[in-house]
């Protein structure tokens, strides 16, 4: 692989290809050059078992980056910790908090990053963990955001996310976190969850690198409460944007996938647990 080569294998998903396991999580693993960056780890135990399916070498993995602290991102953090030993961890200082969803039916459920996660991350080295705040470059031409700055009007965490059981703190989500690599042809932008909203975080990733051509749009963009006005003003949006690929996962929800597919064509891949792109 060469030094501008980029390849991004979705490992966990809620929907898979054959021979894999489904998951309400997510999970990508992407090789840019000879730097290899595991981004979440999905909920569970399926990271293992689909990342051996795929043959993934997560023992060589470099940079583990966390989206933002839900278990379904952080979760398999448990089971690989000590498989991705010479790793190093980068994510926001709020991932690690307490985190709820309660919504209008009054349940409160806890969604925050599992025991499990926080003992494993408690028991890496912590000289190999970077609490982002505002930006980072863990590499040269690979980035990572927080603090998102929230510039649209149509734009929200897509949620009812809080920070305490009693939804008295609402959750502003500020560890949501994106990653991007830039290449030649344009930046590759990587998202979890998109909390801080996908047009916001691209803006955003635009106005620290200064450039403005997207090439791809891959990970979870948390569309599937969204009504029919932010989803024309999205795929409007995107289409101004006009990246060469967007791969949306997970939180997407299939009505949002339909709308952005039409709006947006054959630029938009489906994604599933086995799917490998190249660029």
């Amino acid at each position: 692989m060469s030094d501008t080569d980029c390849r991004i294998t979705i490992v966990v998903n809620d929907k898979a290809g054959h021979g894999l396991r489904a998951e309400h999580g997510l999970s990508i693993w992407i090789e840019s050059g000879d730097l290899k960056i595991l981004f979440d780890t999905g909920k569970g135990e399926t990271i293992l078992e689909n990342a051996n399916r795929l043959k993934l070498p997560l023992a060589e993995t470099d940079f583990v980056v966390l989206s933002h602290g839900h278990y379904d991102h952080t979760g398999g953090l448990a089971c690989i910790n000590r498989i991705v030993s010479r790793a190093a961890f980068l994510l926001h200082p709020d991932a690690v908090s307490p985190k709820y969803n309660i919504p209008k039916s009054g349940m409160v459920r806890e969604i925050g990053m599992p025991k499990e996660a926080k003992a494993a991350l408690a028991n890496v080295d912590q000289r190999k963990i970077v609490w982002v705040t505002a930006h980072a470059h863990p590499a040269p031409g690979v980035g990572v955001c927080t603090d998102i700055p929230r510039k649209t009007v149509f734009e929200d965490t897509g949620g009812s996310f809080y920070l305490d059981p009693d939804g008295n703190r609402s959750d502003p989500m500020i560890d949501d976190l994106a990653l991007w690599i830039d290449t030649p042809e344009g930046l590759v932008i990587l998202v979890g969850c998109s909390h801080a909203g996908i047009i916001n975080i691209v803006n955003h990733i635009r106005s620290i690198t200064r450039k403005d051509r997207v090439r791809a749009i891959v990970g979870g963009l948390h569309l599937v409460n969204a009504d029919s006005d932010r989803l024309e003003k999205t795929t409007a949006s995107l289409a101004k944007i006009s990246p060469e690929v967007i791969i949306p996962c997970h939180c997407t929800g299939k009505k949002a996938a339909e709308v952005l597919r039409a709006g947006l064509g054959e630029r938009l891949l489906p994604c599933y647990a086995g799917l490998s792109y190249s660029l």
